[in-house]
């Protein structure tokens, strides 16, 4: 028991680091939807399908080092085929990593360093994003730090217990990510320079220790040698060429586009080096870390950067693009260290402080007000669409997507286990003119904001047997509900040359656009006696409604009102259905009447209509 009280009071800094990183990491870790690079793993880690499976798997689709999809399989068998399981993971993953970078700010300078470090990192937009995130990034930073902190171990105390254990740690990098291998390239590149330092009666043992660790590294990454081969084949990528600012981009993405972060993080890059600089030359052993604090520090830390970020540069101007931020995470530990180092070279501890305090206070401003992270979607919502979906579809309606392998795993998991048709809008329609029997209602999903192309033709064929009967749009997400027309369904025209320009107008889309209270008439029709029904698609403005109140429309037949409604906001329109009987056959007129145009805290509630139907029931 003492031990366990001293072990708090001796750690009790640390534990809160770790524990406020768990509260960060765990909180809301469901809450957004899974997207399209975490669909892929969690169908390539499923627990139905054999190892060779997901390692195929990976080969044709991610080429992504299979372990840490290995493990997701494991934790799927054991605690269930779920996001929050797979999330959770990587927030521990994430945990762990906040606990490593102490470990190796502790190593390579000092505790206060390495609390420092963790600390900065315990509240990084970035990292705690990628700690939620079902991808291998909160894995491959982990061990890219765990890896640098035992190789200070191979240079501080060479051994073949660290030579081993640096070699297990340097795969596991190579496992995270491709890229990966940048950081192996920076690490032997160090283990060079020291290793010329040395003299004849160290080096010979220091060349034996670092065999031996590259031997464990290359004995264990074996297996998935064929998906870094293949990955080093690709020729085309759908990334674009980086800018010569890409280092300051990239740094950017590391602290979430936060001026007043960013702003400090400058301030301690410039801080380390102008503290580097002046740091006089001494007589000293280079080979001993702990006597040459400073400059060690940069020979670990600068390779690290300047090899991580210049090889693939090079390459991307050279082969194929390849940097994005994300794949740079083997970065974010080098960058973080050295703020933590800047931090500490203040030599007054009031200033050193409170620029540490204001670390904390910008970055949980950033994550909780400015951000909104645990509240706000920014994600593709595939999962809001498939729920809505699940919820209206009918039976026999199909379900199409461009990006149907996607959306499979949310109706395929689901109590119906709906087929989804994958094709794009524009390659389903002609299956339906080359066979009638497939003329039904259907569903059509797609993300990412990508548009829907479709050829004059098919649309034509698609206005002439079906209406948008509605459409729900989220974040990044969408499905249009189109509903076959019958027999006895035609469209409403209405004249616009009657219409005032001020309070009514015509949009190229050939859509009414209401700007103040009035109506708009449509041209005589003849009715027999029945019942009808009329189909009034269109929405509210803005997307949120003015006062809480949509856009409402009164509807009369000859003056004779026969109902009204409220159009949806553009996230979810939906024809509106008003039932009507007629009693005697003759000719009529419709009018539509907005009738609650409002201008409020420099908002106006207007309305748009895009089409008025009638069909006979």
């Amino acid at each position: 028991m003492n031990k366990i009280s001293n072990y708090f009071k001796e750690n009790y800094i640390l534990l809160s680091i770790l524990f406020v990183s768990a509260i960060l990491r765990i909180y809301h870790v469901d809450f957004q939807s899974l997207w399209v690079d975490e669909i892929n793993t969690i169908i390539q880690s499923t627990p139905h399908q054999s190892f060779k499976d997901t390692y195929l798997s990976l080969l044709n689709l991610d080429l992504q080092p299979p372990l840490y999809f290995y493990i997701l399989k494991y934790l799927f068998r054991i605690f269930g085929y779920t996001t929050l399981v797979m999330r959770l993971f990587s927030a521990f993953l994430g945990i762990a990593g906040v606990y490593s970078i102490y470990l190796f700010g502790k190593e390579l300078y000092n505790k206060k360093v390495g609390y420092y470090a963790a600390l900065i990192l315990c509240l990084n937009y970035y990292h705690i994003y990628f700690s939620q995130e079902g991808r291998p990034y909160a894995f491959l930073i982990l061990f890219t730090t765990l890896s640098f902190y035992k190789l200070i171990h191979v240079i501080k105390q060479p051994s073949y217990k660290n030579a081993i254990q640096y070699g297990i740690l340097a795969a596991l990098i190579l496992y995270g990510h491709p890229y990966g291998l940048f950081c192996l390239l920076a690490q032997y590149l160090i283990l060079m320079y020291y290793f010329i330092l040395f003299d004849n009666t160290q080096r010979l043992f220091f060349f034996k220790q670092g065999c031996v660790s590259v031997i464990v590294t290359f004995l264990l990454y074996i297996p998935a040698l064929p998906l870094l081969s293949a990955a080093s084949h690709v020729t085309s990528f759908w990334i674009s060429l980086p800018e010569m600012n890409v280092f300051n981009s990239i740094l950017k993405e590391f602290f979430g586009n936060s001026e007043l972060i960013l702003s400090i993080v400058y301030l301690m890059l410039i801080l380390f080096f102008v503290k580097l600089f002046l740091e006089p030359e001494k007589d000293k052993n280079l080979t001993k870390p702990e006597e040459n604090i400073l400059i060690n520090s940069y020979i670990i830390l600068i390779p690290w950067i300047v090899i991580g970020i210049i090889t693939p540069l090079i390459r991307s101007y050279l082969t194929v693009p390849m940097i994005i931020p994300r794949y740079l995470t083997i970065l974010l530990p080098a960058v973080i260290t050295i703020v933590a180092i800047g931090i500490y070279n203040i030599k007054h501890k009031i200033v050193q402080y409170s620029f540490l305090g204001l670390i904390v206070v910008f970055s949980l401003t950033d994550i909780l007000i400015v951000k909104d992270f645990y509240n706000k979607r920014i994600k593709s919502d595939f999962r809001g669409i498939s729920d809505y979906v699940i919820k209206h579809k009918k039976s026999d309606e199909p379900v199409v997507s461009r990006i149907g392998f996607h959306y499979s795993y949310f109706f395929n998991n689901c109590n119906q286990k709906i087929p989804v048709l994958w094709y794009p809008l524009d390659e389903y329609i002609p299956t339906l003119m080359t066979d009638p029997t497939k003329l039904r209602s259907f569903w059509f999903l797609d993300a990412q904001s990508v548009p829907i192309p479709m050829t004059k033709e098919n649309q034509h064929f698609l206005d002439s047997i079906f209406y948008l009967e509605s459409k729900k749009d989220l974040y990044d997400a969408v499905a249009l509900h189109y509903v076959k027309k019958n027999k006895n369904f035609s469209t409403l025209s209405f004249p616009g040359n009657k219409i005032k320009a001020e309070e009514l107008k015509i949009n190229n889309d050939l859509s009414f656009q209401f700007n103040r209270n009035t109506s708009l008439s449509s041209d005589t029709l003849s009715l027999d006696t029945g019942n009808y029904r009329l189909l009034i698609g269109g929405e509210s403005l803005p997307k949120l409604p003015v006062n809480n109140i949509n856009a409402h429309f009164t509807i009369l037949l000859n003056d004779k009102v026969i109902g009204g409604c409220f159009l949806n906001e553009k996230n979810s329109l939906s024809i509106q259905k008003i039932d009507f009987y007629v009693t005697k056959k003759k000719k009529y007129c419709i009018k539509l009447i907005f009738d609650n145009y409002i201008s409020l805290k420099n908002q106006s509630r207007k309305a748009i209509i895009n089409s008025v139907f009638i069909e006979k029931l």
